[in-house]
């Protein structure tokens, strides 16, 4: 019996050092997503990131939100890991199940380049989530000013309401984020 379990002990020994070094691909086969990858890109661990994509990941690889790489670079404001993404021909305009695009994640940080770099790859300013809001929106909601000015200089609309019906204007009034209203004043923002 205990050759057996010793027998067993083993085996379960050598199966776990197996699958540690079967990598990332090993894992997407069991978990569905690369967990590694999006730690790398949480922890802005360019070189690791790297070396996940050149072992073949794809670059529009989705967790179990559907959220991408792009995504939560853009919101963890990593400009230099959104530039390898953005080169390597990441998506952006691929949606999370919120809905949520690159761009909307992007108004959630504090990076205007980022957005820069998202609109200049032909990003969708005006693209709502489920619950209809856009980037601005996001930008607003959050009181991140400079993302607001970045939105705006590209050209979004300020006058887009949410799934109320309530303008960006009228909501930073309700919050009393008074240099977003001035901004939003100064785009000539309808207050509905």
């Amino acid at each position: 019996m205990r050759k057996i379990i010793l027998m067993v002990s083993v085996l379960l020994s050598a199966l776990f050092q197996l699958q540690s070094q079967a990598g990332s691909l090993a894992e997407v086969q069991t978990t569905g997503y690369n967990r590694d990858y999006f730690k790398a890109i949480k922890n802005a661990d360019l070189k690791t990131v790297k070396k996940i994509l050149d072992s073949g990941l794809e670059v529009d690889h989705q967790d179990y939100k559907k959220t991408t790489g792009l995504m939560r670079a853009a919101s963890f404001g990593h400009t230099t890991i959104v530039k390898l993404l953005l080169d390597r021909g990441a998506s952006v305009n691929l949606r999370d199940k919120e809905g949520d695009t690159p761009l909307k994640h992007a108004a959630w940080s504090d990076k205007p380049e980022i957005i820069d770099l998202l609109v200049a790859k032909g990003a969708d300013l005006e693209a709502k989530n489920k619950l209809g809001t856009t980037p601005i929106w996001s930008a607003v909601i959050t009181g991140r000013t400079d993302m607001v000015k970045s939105l705006l200089r590209h050209g979004a609309n300020p006058d887009t309401p949410n799934q109320y019906g309530m303008s960006a204007i009228r909501f930073a009034r309700s919050r009393d984020e008074w240099a977003l209203v001035k901004l939003l004043e100064e785009a000539n923002a309808k207050d509905f």
